[in-house]
């Protein structure tokens, strides 16, 4: 799966997250064939929605921005994936668990 080496996660992890989100959505985003996974037509329209929730994310305030109050950001992600690729870019002030 092309996924797995992007994020470098177990097929498995992947596979868990996909199924979630999912679930979550009510749709199925893929039609699994035996050789790859196909986007439905939610699978899609959520992935034309994925640039503007990353945009929005990239503008929320930093904490050195004029806000007088800090902003929390809550991320869902698997565990290999945030200690492996983002906790280390947090700087310790930025940590709350």
């Amino acid at each position: 799966m092309g996924a797995t080496r992007v994020l470098q996660l177990t097929p498995p992890a992947v596979s868990q997250q996909v199924a979630a989100l999912e679930s979550a959505l009510g749709n199925p985003l893929f039609q699994r064939t035996p050789r790859r996974m196909v986007p439905t037509e939610a699978g899609q329209i959520l992935y034309t929605q994925i640039p503007g929730a990353i945009e929005k994310l990239a503008s929320l305030p930093h904490k050195n921005s004029t806000a007088q109050t800090p902003q929390t950001l809550r991320i869902g992600t698997p565990e290999e994936f945030f200690t492996e690729r983002i906790l280390d870019r947090l700087s310790q002030d930025d940590r709350t668990f």
